[in-house]
């Protein structure tokens, strides 16, 4: 199947006439789609979007890169669609894709956030049993 000159923009947040004209992208050659986050929650129905059409390359907009969630999991729709992309904001900014920037540098960044973050929880869980059981022994 060969590829258009389409582009598309799966707009989580933001203005898309505003990311659009910000990042340089025609709005002719650019199928814009509303979704909202809890779209990431069904990776089934947002790949099917995503190869509905020969896009020649995929874009998640947001309002502000900065304040931005879920990049990581964007990422990696953009790269099971084997096409190029990033994230782009209404300022111009943008985070391109890059499939070994992902792999090595993204990848064990998040599994590493995600490892800190049990230890939190599990940190937390044992010090709330402690500290009832403290208050349960001060109570008799």
């Amino acid at each position: 199947m060969a590829r258009s000159n389409l582009n598309l923009l799966l707009l989580v947040s933001g203005n898309g006439a505003k990311i659009l004209q910000a990042n340089g992208l025609s709005p002719s050659e650019t199928d814009v789609i509303k979704i909202d986050e809890k779209a990431f929650a069904s990776p089934k129905t947002l790949l099917r979007l995503i190869r509905s059409k020969p896009y020649r390359a995929i874009y998640f907009g947001c309002d502000r890169l900065s304040d931005h969630r879920f990049a990581f999991f964007q990422k990696c729709f953009i790269a099971a669609s084997t096409r190029r992309g990033g994230i782009v904001d209404e300022v111009g900014a943008k985070s391109s894709y890059s499939s070994l920037k992902l792999l090595l540098v993204e990848t064990p960044l998040f599994a590493w956030e995600a490892f800190v973050s049990l230890l939190v929880v599990v940190w937390f869980h044992f010090q709330i049993l402690f500290d009832k059981r403290a208050l349960r022994a001060a109570r008799r």
